[in-house]
């Protein structure tokens, strides 16, 4: 409970759940969705919307999957603000 504390007192996260979309030997990945909207906060998600969001998620971790070209719209920005240590300790956990 503190994370949820956190992020709603550090980033004003209202609401927000967390997909998991790959979970294999080349790591774990998920989508996120959040709401800053505090009229959220207490709200909860019918299983239609809930299914729904799941598809729309499982449908983008494909298509960045096949389309590895659109990677890089997603790492890149991280990847710029991350300091020099921090890349050099990325490339050592990549190459093992």
């Amino acid at each position: 409970m503190h994370f949820v504390k956190i992020t709603k007192e550090k980033f004003g996260v209202s609401k927000g759940i967390t997909f998991p979309t790959l979970g294999n030997d080349m790591g774990v990945t998920g989508v996120s969705i959040i709401s800053f909207k505090p009229e959220y906060a207490s709200k909860r998600i019918d299983s239609g919307t809930l299914e729904h969001l799941k598809t729309c998620c499982r449908m983008y971790h494909d298509h960045t999957m096949i389309h590895q070209d659109s990677r890089h719209e997603f790492i890149l920005p991280i990847l710029e603000i991350l300091t020099v240590k921090k890349k050099v300790v990325l490339k050592h956990l990549i190459s093992g």
